[in-house]
């Protein structure tokens, strides 16, 4: 492997643990029955902080229930 791909894989690798840390600090949405959800618009009002066309998994923001 390259010297020059090996640093891309290590930048995308710190992209993505960084994005999952600070998870809890982003928009969160509301989900209520969904297991997902993907805004095509920012409602009017909406928290600036959302991504439009993103694809919010609950199982991203919410633990998984055991009992």
């Amino acid at each position: 492997m390259s010297d020059q791909r090996a640093l891309h894989l290590k930048q995308l690798a710190n992209i993505v643990i960084d994005a999952y840390a600070n998870r809890n600090q982003r928009f969160k949405p509301m989900f209520g029955g969904a297991e997902a959800v993907l805004y095509l618009a920012r409602p009017e009002g909406g928290d600036p902080n959302m991504q439009v066309g993103y694809w919010y998994q609950r199982d991203d923001f919410e633990p998984e229930e055991r009992s």
